[in-house]
């Protein structure tokens, strides 16, 4: 069931439920993976028949009833977005758990007394008084200061201890600011359909660009650099800068190769200061029957 109507949905091993009321049959030694799911304006509250629970739960016993209970909230996207999470170092780069945070306003922004917690509202860090944001500055919350510095010494942007660990099977991050109204909060997980990668490999997940819903999976994949890039820009990130001209300073456009020609042919085209890129084509009948670009950045 869902409380209130239209509030959510439940995610039942691989069906989703959406109706207010669903009855279905199953094997009763099979085990089952439920997971609660907010629409927008809601967040997860608890499950009726499972009140300690996360909205991640796996049941060896099937009840008779599974109620998922979701509240209003005052969700607001904020300035402040979660943009990096490492919850399960390897044990050749063990930084600890951490988690990075980016302003993508256009101002400062202050966090003071702002908190982080994940699924367990015990579990909690509160930033310290004068902490703010420049606009599109990071900062790290690490489990561990010492094993992070001890690997990121040149860090300066750096908060914690975060005082506990995050799940290695999934957990959510939720960042609150200092009038307890949710800013902005996630739900991981280590398997389909989130990246799995960041699972003990050495890889973190990353958010892949902060126009996206960071609330939903299919925004986040791991990252490309081993151990990720902890007060920096993401290296997955795809964002769109938007310019008034796109006009290079200077282009020219280099000679074909090989000459004379034989099956194939490239032209390379330089647009600086910014990219050259190569077109290589396959001559047919005198004319190009495929084309690819290779691009390169300097």
């Amino acid at each position: 069931m869902i409380s209130p109507e239209n509030s959510g949905f439940i995610n039942y091993n691989s069906l989703r439920i959406q109706q207010n009321e669903w009855t279905g049959s199953y094997f009763p030694d099979v085990p089952v993976k439920a997971q609660a799911v907010p629409n927008e304006g809601y967040e997860f509250s608890h499950w009726e028949e499972f009140p300690d629970s996360s909205s991640i739960i796996f049941l060896s016993t099937i009840p008779n009833l599974l109620t998922a209970v979701f509240i209003e909230s005052n969700l607001n996207p904020g300035e402040i977005v979660i943009n990096e999470i490492n919850y399960n170092s390897n044990d050749e780069h063990d930084t600890g758990d951490w988690i990075e945070l980016v302003n993508i306003g256009p101002s400062i922004s202050d966090i003071s007394g702002w908190v982080l917690k994940d699924d367990d509202d015990n579990h909690s860090f509160v930033f310290p008084e004068g902490t703010t944001l420049n606009q599109n500055e990071f900062i790290v919350i690490a489990q561990d200061n010492n094993l992070f510095e001890s690997l990121h010494p040149s860090l300066n942007n750096v908060l914690g201890p975060l005082g506990f660990g995050l799940g290695g099977g999934g957990d959510q991050v939720r960042i609150f600011n200092n009038s307890n109204t949710l800013i902005d909060s996630l739900e991981y997980d280590d398997e389909m359909p989130w990246p799995s990668a960041p699972d003990g490999n050495g890889y973190t997940l990353e958010l892949i660009s902060t126009n996206l819903d960071n609330s939903s999976s299919i925004s986040w994949i791991s990252s490309r650099e081993l151990y990720g890039t902890p007060g920096f820009e993401n290296s997955s990130d795809l964002q769109i800068s938007t310019k008034s001209s796109i006009l290079p300073d200077e282009s020219s456009l280099l000679d074909p190769y090989p000459n004379p020609f034989n099956g194939n042919i490239q032209i390379e085209f330089c647009a600086f200061p910014k990219f050259c890129f190569k077109m290589n084509g396959f001559i047919f009948k005198l004319k190009v029957k495929t084309l690819q670009f290779y691009c390169s950045y300097f």
